[in-house]
């Protein structure tokens, strides 16, 4: 990835974190015992020192959870993919496990490979609508990741 779009990235997540944090007249959501009950979140054995699968601060759970608004272009029981809203180019999307895990190597492995089907068949319905194979696929960790939650950019290339 080119160091332009990389700096791109970490202007976003600082716009990012200024609406996260409530800076923008957001409301923090909770998580509750009957959220838990529900089956809404559930106990982490493999991601970061959080117990939840659900993160309260994080913008993407919040879209999943159907808190935070978006423009969806999939879903299933494990992924979201949306729309990005500060594309790089037009039909930027964004792949994201509905479950809370903030790096990519923290990922189960089932997790993981439902994650990579996705971002391959994401990538080829672009290539077929745009009438362009030119892609970049990035998945940030920690430096450049805009939201702490692993997540997939694919971004037609000009």
């Amino acid at each position: 990835m080119t160091s332009h779009m990389i700096d791109a990235f970490v202007r976003r997540a600082e716009r990012l974190e200024n609406c996260s944090s409530g800076q923008n007249g957001s409301t923090p959501l909770t998580v509750s015992s009957d959220d838990v009950d529900s089956g809404f979140v559930s106990r982490n054995s493999n991601a970061d020192d959080s117990p939840w699968t659900y993160s309260e601060e994080c913008t993407f759970c919040r879209i999943i959870s159907g808190e935070g608004n978006a423009f969806k272009v999939y879903e299933d029981d494990s992924i979201l993919c949306i729309l990005d809203i500060l594309p790089i180019r037009p039909g930027h999307v964004l792949v994201i496990p509905k479950q809370h895990v903030s790096r990519l190597s923290d990922m189960d492995d089932e997790l993981a490979g439902k994650v990579g089907k996705l971002v391959s068949k994401v990538a080829k319905a672009l290539t077929v609508a745009l009438d362009n194979t030119a892609l970049n696929v990035v998945c940030n960790q920690e430096y450049a990741q805009a939201v702490p939650h692993v997540h997939y950019h694919i971004v037609p290339a000009p």
